[in-house]
């Protein structure tokens, strides 16, 4: 297909964008935050919203500066826990985190607390995008910005796939690009439905019934993959 480079990368967020996701939270509450602390893991460390809904008190090595994440296929693997993220995190374990007997980091700002689900993350970035005058993000446009950051200060694509935790340096960019063809044959195969269509509308059908016009082209179903997907990443 003209055009498609398996070497391309996502478009990340401005730098201002991400400053502005940061600073949405109410800083004067509890609750914002905490929830300015979850969304420095989701932009700072390049964490899925499950993850940053599973960690743990347990998982965060202070000594060694290193954090431990559960990610796909229940793979535990260490990142490097920045000072930005770290200090971050400790103001919130200190000062705001609930005193319970909960072992989740991330916990509700009111009784009974209980950890923080993938879709009260989701919830979070919302209302942060809302306040920052931002379309509503997921957790892989964080990562893909991180992405993009880390490919701009010269590190290779494998440094980049560790920081991710992609098994392969090129799955990202493969299924970013997987994405793309998916959405060129939708449009391409509905619009030349409709044309038939129009030209079977217009094109009396003198076959009779049950038998088949030889110069219409049978369309076949779309691949089980592009069955109903919606185009959303």
């Amino acid at each position: 297909m003209a055009g498609w480079r398996l070497d391309s990368l996502p478009r990340g967020l401005e730098s201002e964008q991400i400053s502005a996701l940061l600073s949405a939270p109410d800083p004067e509450s509890s609750a914002g935050r905490r929830d300015r602390a979850v969304l420095m893991v989701l932009a700072r460390l390049g964490l899925r919203g499950a993850e940053v809904a599973a960690l743990r008190l347990s998982d965060i090595d202070w000594h060694a500066g290193e954090i431990a994440v559960r990610g796909k296929g229940s793979r535990v693997e260490w990142l490097p826990l920045t000072s930005e993220v770290g200090e971050v995190l400790s103001d919130y374990l200190m000062e705001d985190r609930p005193r319970c007997s909960a072992t989740a980091v991330f916990l509700t700002a009111r009784a009974p607390y209980q950890a923080l689900t993938g879709a009260c993350i989701r919830a979070i970035k919302g209302r942060a995008c809302d306040r920052a005058g931002l379309p509503r993000l997921g957790a892989h446009r964080l990562r893909q910005t991180l992405a993009t950051t880390i490919l701009r200060a010269g590190a290779p694509l494998p440094e980049v796939g560790q920081v991710l935790r992609h098994r392969s340096q090129l799955r990202g960019c493969f299924r970013t690009q997987c994405r793309k063809v998916l959405r060129v044959v939708i449009v391409v195969t509905r619009c030349y439905r409709l044309r038939l269509g129009s030209a079977n509308a217009t094109t009396p059908d003198c076959a009779g019934p049950g038998s088949r016009d030889p110069s219409r082209t049978e369309i076949r179903p779309l691949h089980p993959m592009t069955r109903g997907w919606s185009g959303a990443p």
